[in-house]
């Protein structure tokens, strides 16, 4: 189909293009936005058969011709499809302009649909759309439309996005051939600094290449174009060498020194079990259980819940993920002011921000991508947590009927406790988790109601909050979708030299992959499953999926490591990191030609020499002759003692020397 510009158009018409432009946004005319070749701006194409009968034919005689021209047979280019982005590739505020693009065209869908002709459906849908998005109303017509649509048919999400502003992102004005001339000058270990080398290039550029001397950008383009080209390890072995590079970027072997309705609202907190139980590695020690539980508060169930021996974030995150995956998504969770629940990626520190944290920017936490509200408990007030009163429930029908209750304090300690510690018949931790898991889902659950709910009497609790879910919209999530929400998040972190960090238990795990090198100094963060380690995956700024990274065990060996093949593994990580250093700024300076890479001091004595060739020295005008009187001359001759000449000859007194030396010495000694 052959298409014409807006230009085209008026010029047929006789008209302005401002008037075709507004004829087209009132779909008198039906046309199709592009992007254009030159500036790579969106334009407007309107294809020849779409005109009105007059218009065409006016083309048509335009170009002499009786009718359509005959398109010549062309090769068709097959350009190679455009990879894809998944969603989560894209910033935040471009997942947000996808999704209610998506929004409008399922709304616009809707409309249309409704009438018997799709015209008429059009405009109605439009003029609703525009009414209900006023603040990009200009961009709501049916072209628009159209094209946006079948890019979300097709799945080409970035289809959807308004790319106007953004056609020359990521180039640089700076010419290739300069800039390598600039990276030879820098990438030097005398480390002249960004301003000396830039302007060498440009001296360079007068010498070798005069035609890009007008087309040299400011210092400020080249300082961006080696930050974002240039690795800031490959920077620093050239500069600076080997050790300061590989002290700063390479990995490095750690050693370590030791070894309502139902589901609106969730009430979480922790309980302390009072129940003398023992480790599972045979080691017998002897100690207490945490239950780390959310509790619905209108039916009195508990939805998750994890048994656990240190009451953590961690565990406030597997209980949350059991309750999801049993019960969906709370709208609400209500947790006291523990740090265990405020957390910086779990609800965000709450209240325990402190003044100087409050305004840097964080990642969005687990429970904000859940689309999980967080309320917190009135610090001191025991009587806002209604879960302390299942806790006391949960002491008096489970605690007390297990072997190795041991009450709350001494006065309820059973005198069969000795007797039980120290026969070992106590339960073990994997033992005690089944009889928990078994006692609360088939008995705590399953008890009668106590709420102070009428109609629900007689009910038990697991029967309510069926009942209850019944009147309201249940959120749920898959496994794998959980999975990723559920994620831990880091703060935001530089990548260092062995990658990137993630803190368990006081001890820090290192994270890297083979280019991870490369980023080191880059601001990112890190989400991570806390059960499964072995990977974690790591965001920019703007929360885009960057990359994945791997645990490197190899890396962290005991201070004194006798393991000749745990030590030959570090090492070969290592070696392998810094070969990928050397060969990457091994090349860097190559694409310059030999004859360019001449010294900087060649170069400046060069241009120096240029510069003395044309030298001038000016003179004034009036000049004032500056002599002395001959007579002033001979008398001032003639008071000067001359020391040889033809008639007087000065002659020297070694022995009175001497004596005179003697006598000074006497004095002295006086």
């Amino acid at each position: 189909m052959e298409y014409l510009t807006v230009k085209q158009v008026a010029d047929i018409k006789g008209c302005s293009q401002q008037y075709i432009r507004k004829i087209i946004g009132q779909g008198k005319i039906t046309a199709i936005e592009a992007e254009a070749p030159i500036n790579h701006r969106i334009q407007y194409l309107i294809p020849v058969e779409t005109l009105p009968e007059d218009l065409r034919q006016k083309y048509y005689a335009s170009i002499a011709t009786d009718g359509p021209p005959i398109p010549k047979e062309k090769a068709e280019k097959k350009e190679k499809p455009k990879a894809k982005k998944p969603f989560e590739a894209y910033t935040k505020k471009e997942r947000e302009e996808i999704m209610r693009w998506c929004e409008i065209l399922e709304k616009w869908q809707q409309i249309r649909n409704k009438f018997e002709t799709k015209a008429e459906g059009d405009k109605v849908a439009i003029g609703a759309l525009k009414n209900d998005y006023r603040d990009i109303y200009k961009r709501i017509e049916l072209p628009n439309l159209y094209r946006k649509y079948a890019a979300y048919k097709a799945g080409d999400l970035g289809g959807l996005l308004d790319g106007r502003g953004g056609w020359n992102r990521g180039k640089s004005a700076v010419p290739g051939i300069l800039f390598d001339q600039f990276l030879w000058y820098y990438l030097d270990d005398r480390q002249p600094s960004v301003s000396v080398c830039y302007r060498a290039a440009i001296d360079a550029a007068r010498e070798f290449y005069p035609e890009l001397v007008a087309q040299v950008p400011s210092e400020q383009s080249f300082r961006r174009k080696l930050k974002k080209e240039v690795p800031e390890a490959v920077v620093k072995y050239l500069r600076k060498g080997e050790k300061a590079c590989f002290d700063s970027s390479a990995p490095y072997i750690e050693r370590l020194y030791d070894q309502i309705e139902a589901n609106d609202v969730w009430i979480a907190d922790n309980h302390t079990w009072d129940v003398m139980v023992m480790r599972d590695d045979g080691s017998e020690v002897v100690h207490r259980m945490y239950l780390t539980a959310f509790l619905d508060a209108k039916s009195g169930v508990l939805t998750g819940w994890n048994v656990t021996d240190n009451p953590c974030s961690d565990s406030t995150i597997f209980a949350l993920r059991h309750g999801i995956l049993r019960h969906g998504i709370p709208k609400v969770c209500y947790f006291d002011n523990g740090t265990e629940f405020l957390t910086y990626d779990i609800a965000g520190r709450g209240h325990r921000t402190r003044k100087s944290q409050r305004d840097v920017p964080k990642p969005e936490t687990i429970l904000a991508k859940l689309g999980i509200e967080m309320k917190n408990a009135i610090v001191r007030n025991a009587k806002a947590k209604p879960i302390e009163r299942t806790f006391y429930t949960l002491k008096e029908h489970i605690s007390k009927l297990m072997t190795g209750y041991c009450g709350g304090k001494p006065s309820e300690r059973p005198e069969s406790l000795k007797r039980q510690l120290k026969n070992g018949s106590i339960p073990v931790d994997s033992e005690f988790r089944k009889d928990i898991d078994a006692l609360i889902e088939g008995q705590y659950n399953q008890e009668a109601y106590g709420g102070s709910e009428q109609k629900y009497k007689g009910m038990t609790r697991l029967e309510v909050w069926n009942e209850s879910i019944q009147n309201t919209i249940q959120r749920i999530a898959s496994e794998d979708d959980l999975n990723l929400m559920l994620m831990r998040t880091t703060r935001y972190q530089k990548v260092k030299r062995n990658g990137v960090c993630i803190e368990i238990a006081g001890e820090k795990l290192w994270y890297s992959n083979a280019d991870t090198w490369q980023h080191v100094g880059d601001e990112v963060y890190v989400r991570y499953d806390p059960t499964d380690l072995k990977t974690v995956r790591v965001y920019d700024v703007e929360d885009r999926f960057l990359y994945t990274c791997q645990v490197e065990p190899a890396l962290l060996l005991n201070f004194i490591e006798d393991d000749k093949a745990a030590l030959a593994d570090a090492n070969e990580i290592v070696r392998s990191r810094k070969k990928a250093i050397r060969n990457y700024a091994k090349g860097i300076t190559d694409r310059l030609p030999a004859e360019y890479k001449i010294d900087m001091l060649d170069l400046s004595i060069r241009k120096a020499k240029l510069a003395r060739e044309g030298v001038n020295i000016a003179q004034s005008s009036v000049i004032e002759p500056i002599r002395i009187d001959p007579a002033k001359e001979t008398d001032h001759l003639q008071e000067l003692p001359m020391a040889s000449g033809a008639d007087n000859v000065v002659s020297i007194d070694i022995e009175r020397m001497n004596a005179r030396a003697e006598m000074r010495k006497r004095n002295k000694r006086r």
